[in-house]
């Protein structure tokens, strides 16, 4: 069973790298939202768990969003 992404070849701030973008919706469980990545021969995974309502998961979608594009590998 491969990994389904909800945007494919996302691209992880300025790095250069892509990665999949992995929406999981709320139901049972809390929504959560998955960046999953590949380094040389490092895989990384960024995510998120979605908390509150509509507004508070508005704005934790803001922060994440804004952590990806300002994600960056340090020398």
């Amino acid at each position: 069973m491969g990994l389904t992404c909800s945007l494919p070849n996302f691209a992880v701030g300025s790095t250069g790298v892509r990665g999949c973008r992995q929406y999981l919706p709320g139901g049972q469980n809390p929504s959560s939202e998955h960046v999953i990545f590949q380094r040389g021969q490092s895989y990384f995974q960024v995510s998120i768990i979605y908390s509150g309502g509509m507004g508070a998961q508005q704005n934790q979608q803001y922060v994440f969003n804004q952590i990806l594009l300002n994600f960056m590998f340090l020398p």
